[in-house]
């Protein structure tokens, strides 16, 4: 038989034979446990962790049984009295005293000894701790005389939970013996004492330790130490070895097994991450993720990523592990917290059948029997909001029990109203979470029940995320917020808590989840009866409950064209109330640190901002049809093909004009056009009319060119700017030019950019009534529209005025209409055309003696 797989006691026996020394001994042990450890990731992936606990407990129960031995045969030679006889006992304590050691964790032990004459005993168990540091063993250990157990336990209630959970491992079983009788007595002294420190403990934890999609999987909720938290305080009060003495005394044997089934997952996934990460990691970190859940033996489906999954079972598994526990260890305090001589005070405190008010907290009893659901969860929302209490883990208890068939299926309006109307929903709608019947109530809410998101932004699953986002607005402390969400009536308060619950509703479905969510709270509504105005009200919100954070966070408020978009998809000042509070919520239901006081000005910003734009109805039309038809461009394949950077500056053009006017295929030509032109470009053609398109990035003498053409009546023209400090011209003639005229067009074109030049036409007359200035149109241009009679020039002398009062055209439409002009010029009110009104009318209208013959 090889060294390699001969078993470690044969080695060490061997060694002994050979007079081996200490060195020798620990580099023998130290190559065992090394090979050991190194085969550990082999060992869980032959049965994804199923046995694994057991076993690695079992193997390094071994090494320091071995180590032990050797220790003692060393040391008395071939006179080692029998392990009895030695006054030592080797005790596990801690997660190895529970057999639930990870792979990364100290190895607790207590070696207890007692005070014999005739043994020296402290010798021996320095040589054994001594031996196991240097074979590589982490131990964490205690050193006790069997006689200071007691009073060590009293002083230290670290050392009591240790000794609590203390297991036989080797060593003297009279000893072992006299410990158990020492444990009893320490288990009964101080109980209450004992009992209030580990609930202490567990508020802590579940303040510390919130339930992210990183869970702490051992101090989390849920977490491995509810278990254990369950353990200690039944084992001072019933003296019992292990939760599962309990069956049939606190807890069915079903629920122990859906509990036990939980825990087992949490114990594998632990030891699936210390493995991963190569050290102590009780934090699901997203980086462990994808390796943890491969290692579990998850797989990828088609719609469903293995490390999704995984987290998904993950939370499920706490949850049910945390509905178990927290009652039970409620049940547990209570038994010592109201004996029988508090049933007097209990009496006086009830406020219904069953149900009683303590400490400002609702208390129901655990024989309390809810046998229909529906008129439980009305019984515990009645209290609640009769009371305003919060509520005891019994009533997880209660409802949890409760029956639901199919006949109780169908959840009224009028129970959805009392959910949703109260203030204190979010605390209902916890209570029916923790207690699992949700999804029974809300059969829709099934569907994100455990959801993760993997999104780099939220810190929650989306069923958490969902009840923090109402417990948001219930909580809210910002002033201004608080004051809009007061300002709706009874009913609009109640049906925005309830948009809030199905706000994220259609997550994890595969498509958009504000498209699907929006049409689920539709048929919703209609189900429960809600009138249309309200169903359409709701379907609105939930469609864009994430365009107001988008907005304010990515896009620039200063854009008017921002805020117009943003205006137009909610039209009305209740929905942009509803939107704005939705907003504030959902923010701060996301996670620590991304609801700021920054962000909450911004969302601000853009509420006041967009309020101000509800009277525009021109823009907000023109916006609308934008929105229309930027919607159509973006599914326009040639579209797609264009770099992301292109489309942005698509995007950043400022007229609503440009893209109502002009069809996807016009656009995404011209913005190729426009991104390549370096100083300018145009085009022309003269088949039944003469039309010029020009892209300008530099200067032009519009005036002067359009001068060149005073021949010819000009039926349209457009002027939109673009991007990169580009404008566009498109000019459209009446007629053609003639043979003579069309060699000259392009060279016409090339001198327009010569500004020195001076058009040479006939001044047109325009009188003052036929101009009309709009300062207000938006908070970045005037409008200016002129209804005059076509003149030859016409257009030529308004550009040029334009251009000699330094005034920028941002967007101009032209037509003529059975030999009327009716023309609308867009002007960047930076240029000063408001101050320089006046001026411009007077330009404008006045008469010279040519204009009049």
């Amino acid at each position: 038989m090889s060294e390699e797989t001969k078993p470690l006691r044969e080695i060490i026996e061997e060694l002994i034979d050979k007079k081996a020394s200490d060195f020798e001994i620990s580099k023998a042990f130290k190559v065992a446990i090394k090979t050991y450890l190194d085969s550990l990731n082999s060992i869980f992936e032959a049965d994804f962790g199923r046995e694994f606990l057991y076993r690695h407990t079992k193997e390094l129960d071994g090494f320091l049984i071995e180590m032990y031995k050797y220790i003692i045969r060393d040391s008395f030679d071939n006179y080692a009295p029998l392990a009895n006889s030695i006054p030592i006992t080797l005790v596990a304590l801690g997660s190895f005293g529970r057999q639930q050691l990870a792979v990364h964790s100290d190895i607790d032990i207590m070696l207890l000894y007692k005070e014999v004459k005739g043994y020296n005993i402290q010798p021996l168990l320095e040589r054994f701790l001594y031996l196991a540091w240097d074979a590589g063993l982490k131990i964490g250990h205690r050193v006790h005389e069997v006689g200071e157990i007691t009073e060590i336990a009293k002083t230290d209630i670290t050392i009591k939970t240790a000794l609590i959970e203390s297991r036989f491992l080797y060593g003297s079983r009279f000893l072992w013996t006299e410990l158990e009788g020492k444990l009893k007595q320490v288990k009964k002294t101080d109980t209450q004492e004992y009992i209030d420190a580990k609930l202490s403990e567990l508020e802590a934890r579940y303040k510390k330790y919130a339930l992210t999609m990183e869970p702490n999987l051992k101090e989390g909720i849920g977490g491995l130490r509810d278990g254990n938290t369950l353990f200690w305080l039944a084992s001072v009060l019933y003296q019992i070895n292990s939760n599962k003495n309990l069956i049939g005394v606190l807890f069915g044997e079903a629920e122990y097994r859906d509990y036990r089934i939980g825990l087992e997952f949490l114990f594998k996934l632990r030891n699936a991450i210390h493995l991963i990460a190569g050290k102590k990691q009780d934090t699901l970190l997203l980086q462990y993720h994808r390796d943890a859940a491969l290692k579990l033996g998850f797989k990828d489906k088609p719609n469903q990523k293995a490390e999704r999954q995984m987290i998904s079972k993950t939370l499920r598994s706490m949850a049910a592990v945390h509905r178990f526990c927290l009652p039970i260890i409620t049940k547990l305090a209570r038994k010592s917290l109201y004996g029988k001589h508090s049933i007097g005070t209990l009496k006086n405190a009830r406020v219904a059948n069953g149900f009683f008010v303590l400490k400002d907290i609702l208390y129901t009893r655990f024989s309390n029997p809810a046998t229909d659901l529906i008129v439980a969860v009305k019984t515990v929302i009645w209290l609640s909001n009769a009371y305003d209490y919060e509520f005891d883990a019994s009533l997880i208890f209660y409802l949890s029990k409760a029956d639901f068939t199919k006949q109780n299926k169908k959840v009224s309006k009028e129970l959805v109203t009392e959910i949703f109307a109260g203030k204190n929903s979010y605390r209902l709608l916890k209570l029916f979470y923790d207690a699992d019947i949700l999804d029974k109530l809300f059969p829709n809410f099934t569907g994100v029940m455990y959801l993760a998101q993997f999104d780099g932004y939220h810190s929650y699953s989306v069923d958490i995320h969902t009840l923090e986002a109402i417990k948001a607005i219930e909580t809210c402390s910002d002033e201004f917020v608080r004051k809009t969400y007061d300002g709706f009536c009874h009913f609009e308060r109640a049906f925005l808590k309830l948009i809030m619950f199905y706000h994220d509703i259609a997550k994890g479905s595969g498509k958009d989840h504000s498209i699907k969510g929006s049409k689920m709270f539709a048929t919703y509504s209609k189900g429960l009866g809600l009138s249309d105005e309200y169903t359409e009200l709701g379907r609105n919100l939930i469609l864009h409950h994430t365009l107001m954070s988008n907005t304010a966070l990515r896009e620039d408020l200063n854009n008017e064209k921002t805020i117009l978009s943003f205006t137009t998809a909610l039209n009305d000042k209740r929905s942009i109330d509803m939107l704005f509070v939705m907003t504030v919520a959902d923010l701060k239901a996301v996670g620590p640190n991304v609801h700021t006081s920054f962000n909450i000005m911004l969302l601000k910003d853009l509420y006041h901002k967009s309020l101000g734009k509800l009277g525009k109805n021109e823009l907000l039309s023109e916006a609308k049809a934008r929105l229309a038809k930027e919607s159509a461009l973006i599914k326009y394949e040639p579209y797609k093909e264009l770099d992301a950077q292109l489309k942005k500056k698509i995007s950043s053009i400022y007229s609503a004009l440009f893209f109502i006017k002009y069809h996807p295929e016009k656009i995404v030509s011209l913005a190729k056009k426009c991104a390549s032109t370096l100083d300018f470009s145009y085009s022309f053609e003269n088949n039944e009319f003469f039309s010029f398109e020009l892209i300008a990035k530099q200067e032009i003498n519009l005036g002067w060119l359009l001068g060149k053409f005073t021949h010819l009546d000009i039926v349209s023209m457009d002027i939109f700017k673009l991007f990169d400090g580009a404008k566009y011209f498109k000019v459209s003639f009446a007629e053609k030019l003639n043979d003579t005229e069309l060699p000259f067009a392009g060279e016409l074109i090339e001198n327009s950019f010569d500004m020195s030049k001076k058009a040479d036409f006939k001044r047109p007359l325009i009188t003052k009534k036929e101009l009309k200035f709009d300062c207000e149109h938006s908070e970045s241009y005037a409008k200016m529209t002129l209804d005059t009679k076509n003149q030859n020039g016409l257009l030529a002398f308004v550009i040029e005025v334009f251009d000699e009062l330094n005034i920028d055209i941002a967007t101009a439409k032209i037509s003529t209409i059975k030999n009327r002009a009716r023309d609308m010029f867009l002007i960047e009110k930076s240029s000063g055309i408001c101050k320089k009104k006046q001026t411009v009318i007077k330009a404008l209208t006045k008469t010279t003696k040519s204009n009049l013959t």
